[in-house]
């Protein structure tokens, strides 16, 4: 086996001479810092020493210094900063404002908030040719700041990749472990290939010329990258990677299908990439076994006839609705480019559903849907569904065309929803009266324990209204006890002032079984007062005293029988 050829001392370690100047052009690299820290300053007139904050401009690096004040600035910095001698403005660690001796705009920070943080960066890739192979080389461009407040901007060496007759060589500049990256400052070969670049969007201006003669000359890189200039699709890398087993992937970038291209080579790279500690990994270069890449022609190679593939760039096509008309053209049907994009606003998973489970003709349901958003833009698909399950509660016949497919989709909707809530009402005040029946005979049965002594009261609820009531003005949940009371598994007792009967004032849950409270509140869910408290243990020994006397009575019913 051939021995993998090395480029560590081959390829450049610097960068081409305008990128830097191009960077900054750019607007990329554009932030500055007011550095500010306490100095001491000396006057020789009164020779007296004064504790002064002393601030340093990164970009015109002029100093100067002015007075301190007290300040509470951001989380982590320190609470003090300088007045502007311009505005008279408080500035503070992290509060952006104009230099005072040059009038750009600044970010202040104190020499203590500063850090390995405090620099921007930007990762340009540019283009270059090695012995035939071209070479995509990626940098990265530091500004940095220190706590003197000097800085400069530094260029390392990044990513390479070397691409020969039918391999790709990828050479780093760094090495990352844990939160940190240290640069080399040189090139290291790798023996895996992966394209880690990903996008790229700043590519420093290249000539198509340099590819002649190279080992991609016929690649049309030039293209691929003008048809997914400022997308998430431009992978110079892992386009180049793909002609290299694909040659006539070139015949759909020039036939002007890069951009579909490119985004299907996105969507399988990102499919098969995992998450990490370092974020998002991609993972092997795409394949797109689904095209046929034995043939040359474009429309052949996606599968499409000559028109359908004119279809396809004159209608923009985008990776899913390629997909999804291929998958459509399988099943025998071939959709024009309206019931196409209305298929495609209804979704590939709801095609499937009315398919299979509804058994319904998706195109004629999104045509239909279409005909209805033009009278109202509410409708849609959930709509239509909600529609067919309200009806079919309600019990219409929902076969029938004029509630299947109605003429108007909202009106019959908002009928329905209303029809829906009369009956929903018409249930829940049959069941309220059940409840409030269930209630009052509650009522009966535990009435014994109704009791008054020192200025206070205490009796069972009486039915469903006195119940809400309770709960509407002592504002707690002792409505919803309702169906416990009902079926026997609550017992609700209001304690009122003798006085004022009809005033809440405490509710009390009692456990028949147990004979014990389970809760006693006041309004807003207060807690007992001492007056309430030693009421309520009076009241147990009383009921007590009832139950037993109760229990008494039902032992000699049931011994004389």
């Amino acid at each position: 086996m051939e021995e993998q050829r090395n480029y560590e001392k081959l390829i450049p370690e610097e960068p081409p001479a305008g990128l830097v100047t191009w960077i900054v052009k750019k607007g990329l690299l554009n932030k500055e810092l007011l550095v500010y820290k306490m100095d001491t300053v000396f006057d020789p007139l009164t020779e007296v020493s004064e504790r002064m904050v002393k601030v340093t401009c990164t970009s015109c690096h002029q100093h100067g210094y002015f007075s301190k004040i007290e300040k509470e600035c951001r989380a982590g910095g320190p609470a003090f900063g300088f007045v502007h001698p311009e505005t008279g403005e408080a500035i503070g660690s992290g509060k952006h404002c104009l230099c005072p001796f040059c009038g750009g705009e600044a970010e202040a920070r104190h020499v203590s908030a500063m850090s390995q943080m405090d620099c921007v960066e930007a990762y340009p890739l540019t283009v270059a040719k090695v012995e035939k192979r071209l070479v995509l080389q990626g940098w990265c461009v530091r500004k940095w700041f220190e706590r003197d407040g000097s800085s400069g901007i530094t260029t390392w060496p990044y990513e390479a990749y070397v691409f020969e007759e039918t391999k790709t060589v990828r050479l780093v500049g760094y090495l990352k472990c844990m939160s940190t990256i240290r640069m080399f400052n040189h090139w290291e070969q790798r023996k895996a290939f992966y394209d880690s670049w990903g996008v790229a969007n700043l590519i420093y201006p290249w000539n198509k010329r340099i590819l002649n003669g190279s080992t991609v000359e016929n690649s049309k890189l030039d293209l691929f990258l003008r048809a997914t200039k400022g997308t998430e699709f431009a992978m110079p890398v892992t386009y180049l990677r793909f002609w290299q087993k694909h040659h006539t992937a070139e015949n759909l970038v020039m036939q002007g299908a890069g951009r579909l291209l490119g985004e299907m080579m996105e969507k399988e790279r990102h499919a098969s990439g995992s998450y990490s500690y370092y974020g998002y990994t991609y993972g092997k270069a795409p394949l797109l076994k689904e095209l046929h890449w034995k043939e040359a022609r474009p429309s052949k190679i996606l599968g499409l006839t000559k028109d359908e593939f004119h279809r396809c760039l004159a209608g923009q096509w985008n990776a899913e609705t390629y997909q999804f008309y291929i998958q459509r053209k399988a099943e025998g049907r071939t959709l024009n480019d309206s019931d196409l994009f209305a298929l495609i606003r209804l979704g590939a998973w709801n095609y499937e559903k009315l398919r299979q489970e509804d058994h319904l003709d998706p195109i004629k349901v999104a045509r239909y849907l279409d005909k209805q958003k033009a009278k109202d833009t509410r409708a849609g698909l959930d709509i239509l569904r909600d529609t067919w399950r309200m009806g079919a509660a309600l019990g219409y016949n929902m076969e029938n065309p004029d509630f299947k497919a109605p003429a108007h989709l909202l009106r019959l909707h908002d009928r329905f929803m209303e029809e829906k809530a009369a009956a929903e009402a018409k249930k829940a005040a049959a069941a309220n009266r059940k409840r409030d029946k269930q209630i009052k005979k509650r009522c009966k049965e535990i009435e014994r324990f109704a009791w008054e002594a020192d200025g206070l009261l205490i009796r069972p609820v009486k039915d469903l209204a006195d119940l809400n009531r309770e709960g509407t003005l002592q504002h707690h949940c002792v409505a919803t006890y309702a169906r416990a009371i009902a079926e026997g598994r609550s017992a609700i007792f209001l304690i009122r002032h003798t006085d004022t009967p009809e005033h809440p004032y405490f509710t009390l849950e009692l456990d028949e079984k147990k004979l014990t409270v389970r809760q006693n509140r006041g309004k807003h869910n207060c807690d007992r007062t001492p007056e309430v408290e030693a009421f309520e243990k009076e009241w147990l020994k009383y009921i007590r005293q009832v139950a037993a006397k109760s229990q008494r009575k039902k032992q000699k019913k049931e011994n004389a029988a």
